[in-house]
Parts: C-alpha cells; sequence; structure tokens
C-alpha cells in the first residue's frame, strides 16, 4: 500500500484561513459545469446547506452560453469565501478536473457533477470514508423521468448498490460523486484524450489501484443525479462509453461479458440463417434480450413495479443501446491506446 505522506512531507493545516474569516475548508467540492442555468443553482445549494462539515465550493466553467456565468456569479457574491468560479473557459475535461484539483483548499477534494445534487449527510459520509481510503465513490440514485421507457431503460442500465462490499470499481466509479485526499493528485491527474474522457473516472481509479492506493464506496454519500432524459441521449451515451472501454482495453481489461454477448448474437444469427425457423429465431431472440433480462434479475422489484407499457417498451429498445455499445466497443478495440495515463513521472510530481 503506497504511504501517501511519504509523497509530499505536509505540515498540519492551520484551523484558521489565510483571509481571516473562519477556518479552512475540509473538504473542497469541484463542480464542472457546461450550459447548466437549470441545474447549479440547487446543486450548489445542496451543498452549503451540508452540516458539520466545513467546505468550499469550486466552479469551474467550460465557456457556457446559457447564463450559468452569472449565476455562478452571483452565488459566489452571495457566498464570500464558500462558494469560487474558478474559471469560463473552454476547457477539456480531463483539465477542467486538474484545474478544479490544483485550486482545491482543503485537504479533502470532491467532485460533483453540477446536474446533481448532494442528500444530507453527504459531505460527513465522504470525509469520515477518506479516514481509511484515499480515493472514495459515493451512491447515486439516478432521477429520470418516473414514468415511459427512457425511464425504464435508465433504471435497467444502472444498479444502486446499498452496501460497501462491492469489489470492482469499474462498477461504481464515477465522477458524478467522488471525493480524493489531496495527496492523489500528486501521484496522478486525469487524462483527456478524445474518447478516453468518456470513461476518465474509471481510469483514474485503475491507474491508483494499480499504484496501491485504496479505493472504497460509500453508499451513505448520496447525490442524485439527472441523468439522460431521452432515448437519444441514452444511446448516445452508450455508444460513447462503448468506444471508450474498447480504446482503454489494453489498461482497464477486455470486457468478455460483451464479447460473449456478441458472439451469441454472431451463432444464433448464422442458425437463423442456415435453418431459418422458430426455433432458431426464438435462440436469437433470447441471445438479444439476454442482457435486460440480467439487468431484471439484478435490479428487482423496482423496475418490475413500472407501467407495464413502459416495461414492455423498454425491453423492446434496450437490445438497441446493448448494440450500440457493443459495435463501439468493437470499434474501439481497433484502435486502443494502451499509453493512456494520468500518472505522474517522479521528476514532474508536484512540491
Amino acid at each position: 500500500m503506497t504511504d501517501l505522506q511519504t509523497v509530499r512531507p505536509t505540515a498540519k493545516r492551520s484551523t484558521q484561513r489565510q483571509d481571516g474569516r473562519g477556518p479552512d475548508p475540509l473538504l473542497s467540492v469541484v463542480v464542472l459545469t457546461l450550459d447548466e442555468a437549470d441545474n447549479l443553482e440547487e446543486a450548489v445549494s445542496s451543498l452549503i446547506d451540508q452540516d458539520g462539515v466545513p467546505l468550499e465550493v469550486l466552479i469551474v466553467d467550460g465557456d457556457s452560453k446559457d447564463g450559468t456565468v452569472g449565476i455562478a456569479e452571483r452565488l459566489e457574491a452571495h457566498n464570500v469565501g464558500r462558494v469560487r468560479l474558478v474559471t469560463s473557459e473552454p476547457l477539456p475535461i480531463g483539465p477542467a478536473r486538474n484545474l478544479g484539483l490544483s485550486e482545491a483548499r482543503a485537504p479533502f477534494i470532491a467532485f460533483m457533477s453540477a446536474d446533481a445534487t448532494a442528500a444530507p449527510g453527504w459531505a460527513k459520509a465522504m470525509v469520515k470514508a477518506l479516514e481509511k481510503a484515499d480515493i472514495v465513490y459515493g451512491r447515486q440514485e439516478h432521477t429520470p423521468p418516473k414514468t415511459g421507457v427512457t425511464a425504464v431503460v435508465r433504471g435497467l442500465r444502472y444498479h444502486h448498490f446499498n452496501d460497501d462490499t462491492i469489489a470492482a470499481p469499474e462498477t461504481f466509479a464515477s465522477n458524478v460523486n467522488a471525493a480524493i485526499r489531496r495527496e492523489v493528485f500528486d501521484l496522478l491527474t486525469y487524462v483527456d484524450e478524445g474518447p478516453a474522457s468518456a470513461l476518465d473516472d474509471i481510469l483514474f481509479t485503475h491507474e491508483a489501484k494499480e499504484l496501491g492506493l485504496r479505493v472504497a464506496y460509500q453508499p451513505s454519500a448520496v447525490v442524485r443525479h439527472k441523468d439522460a432524459t431521452t432515448l437519444a441521449g441514452e444511446y448516445e451515451k452508450n455508444r460513447r462509453e462503448g468506444y471508450g472501454w474498447g480504446i482503454l482495453a489494453p489498461k482497464l481489461g477486455t470486457h468478455r461479458t460483451v464479447l460473449a454477448w456478441g458472439a451469441g448474437l454472431l451463432v444464433g444469427a448464422g442458425l437463423l440463417a442456415a435453418r431459418p425457423g422458430w426455433w432458431t429465431g426464438a435462440v436469437l431472440a433470447g441471445v438479444l434480450w439476454a442482457p435486460a433480462l440480467r439487468r431484471v434479475v439484478r435490479g428487482g422489484g423496482p423496475y418490475l413495479r413500472r407501467a407495464p407499457a413502459s416495461l414492455a417498451g423498454a425491453f423492446v429498445v434496450s437490445p438497441l443501446f446493448d448494440l450500440a455499445f457493443l459495435l463501439a466497443y468493437v470499434r474501439g478495440l481497433s484502435q486502443r491506446r494502451p499509453e493512456l495515463t494520468g500518472r505522474i513521472p517522479p521528476q514532474g510530481a508536484r512540491s
């Protein structure tokens, strides 16, 4: 296990801010924005209202055009010392995260999406988890529309883990709700290179585990996340993530389940072509809808209680999103990039 205290000796932090206005924050929360005028105020308010943990909110804007910057400036003026607009320029997502990290003053640094809100107790739960771990990911509660096909598709594809026994970070690592110890930034930064940015959180976590850092899941640190609310948005999300997984396969490993499903589809299609009939068609249909069925079994009652029409509609369209992921994944495999890394060479480590 890497001892982060050997990376950079740190003096005991003062409890008094340099400007004299109260204690230093214990937690810095970095919020990236791009045209989030409808969401930003609610997100920041949920952070400012956290009890028991002195924190600051750093807004890193990506050159929004919808009034987001004006809202950020107003929030900054009304919460002096607690909310700060760091910049508003067209930065890629990786450099934007790194900028937020570099501007943070607290020993613990968190990320939360601008289209999310932190539940009461979120900050306390994150800080508690960071006392034993180097990187922590919290629980997401997705809040798409409560009815309709899109809502069920979203519910089927994402699971909300209620305990901290989840072993594989790729099942929960998401910068929608994440926190790190400051010293981690002396070892790693976020990369940004095309499709890899769709999985910057998973790549970051993979690199951290290779360095011996401790990665944990904290189910009591909850954020409520507004996610893709259209079928087109869901399709694009799956296509982008599939390509990201493919291009990062040398680092993250092969997605064997996806490839096995693809092979099953080829076999099923071959059988149907060679022996047309109801049973070969049933075999192909069974393979095609297997991922959706598996997600319902894993997800349990909450999904089965959806309106029958919405659940049926989700089953009809779900394979389209799985196919989008599969095809993009295969394309990414052909362009895999083993050299992508966020590790900082020893000579480049921060002092």
